[in-house]
Parts: C-alpha cells; structure tokens; sequence
C-alpha cells in the first residue's frame, strides 16, 4: 500500500506514473495522428493496431516505483485490432503460450 511509502517516495511514484501516461498519451495520439494523415493522402482500405499484453503474477502487493517491478510475466496475449474503409472492426485475441502453433492461428484467424 502507498500509505507505507514516505511522502518523497509518493510524490517520486506519482511523478512517474504520470510521466509514463503522459509519453504513452504522447506516442498514440502522434500515431493516430500520423496514421490519419496517410488516411487523407493516400488510398487505405483496412488500419490495424496491435498490442501486446503481458499478465503478471503479483506477489506482494506493496507498490513499487514504475521501472522496478520484478514480477514474474506468466503468459502474454497479443490483441490485433483492425478497422477497414467500410467501418467494420475486427478483432484477433491470440494467447501467448499458443502464438507458435500454426493451426491455433488459423483457427483464431477463422473465426
């Protein structure tokens, strides 16, 4: 809990976890910016957007300064989004553990 953290190392925690919002808020809107721009020039038919997802196994609850975590990553999960000219959204959920099997993509991508 922060309420164990002194009052310097809350304010440090805060100042980076508003940093990194404030970066990552940077970097999308400057993609989606950039991304709207092509849009406009040229002729796209589909937009697609991937992120990864990482789950974590959280052992201690205590918090700790964003950059210093040591938890252990348990599986990741790749989300591939996509949009095309039409306006019709697709979405792909692929788990980690399965990403390299052949036939769990295609049945992912199938259905």
């Amino acid at each position: 809990m922060t309420k164990d953290l002194s009052e310097e190392d809350k304010a440090e925690l805060s100042r980076r976890v508003n940093m990194k919002a404030i970066m990552y808020d940077r970097t999308v809107y400057r993609k989606l910016n950039e991304t709207a721009k092509v849009i406009e020039l040229e002729d796209v038919n589909e937009v697609c957007f991937m992120s990864l997802y990482s789950v974590i196994c959280m052992e201690n609850e205590t918090p700790v300064l964003p950059g210093e975590q040591n938890w252990p990553t348990i599986t990741d999960i790749l989300v591939v989004s996509s949009v095309d000219s039409g306006m019709n959204e697709k979405e792909y959920i692929f788990e980690g553990n399965l990403m390299s099997d052949p036939r769990y993509v295609a049945d992912v991508l199938n259905n």
